[in-house]
């Protein structure tokens, strides 16, 4: 067990995050998505399910298909995206199978994987896609302050 975000949970946080940019009633073509947010699409052929079954997407077959946020942008926190993918995050196999653990209730280390397990969840769940918009947007108007109105702060699949 590894104490990062899967892959797919990454992916899923560009996606929705590159939904959340437009408006609510657009739909966006997974290739569209793909490209933007460097995601190899076929990877996000197997994401987008998850989050419409989660209730955070919607998709749209048809000419005027694709996926849109099934929600607004500051109802949907980091946290609702990675469990849709990754299911509940737990950063120690003792926090979710205590008879895994041969220490049980008595272990020392226990509480503290608990508090920051606790940290991580509240962090994840207290920002939400509109969050990280207004964040991009803050940071976009920072360097135009300080660099001049000749390009973008940064080109990468986060830009927007």
């Amino acid at each position: 067990m590894s104490m990062e975000i899967t892959k797919a949970a990454d992916y899923g946080l560009r996606a929705m995050y590159r939904l959340s940019q437009a408006p609510m009633n657009v739909s966006a073509l997974i290739g569209d998505i793909a490209q933007e947010m460097s995601i190899p699409a076929q990877f996000l052929h197997k994401v987008m399910p998850r989050l419409v079954k989660a209730g955070l997407v919607r998709s749209r077959r048809g000419a005027r298909g694709g996926y849109r946020l099934a929600k607004q942008p500051g109802e949907i926190s980091l946290l609702q995206i990675v469990q849709a993918i990754d299911g509940p995050i737990y950063i120690n196999r003792c926090l979710f199978d205590h008879e895994d653990c041969t220490m049980d209730d008595y272990c020392p280390i226990r509480p503290v994987f608990q508090e920051a397990q606790d940290a991580l969840r509240r962090v994840l769940d207290d920002s939400t896609l509109a969050d990280l918009v207004a964040n991009r947007a803050a940071e976009a108007a920072r360097w135009e302050e300080s660099e001049g109105a000749g390009g973008s702060p940064d080109q990468g699949p986060l830009s927007g």
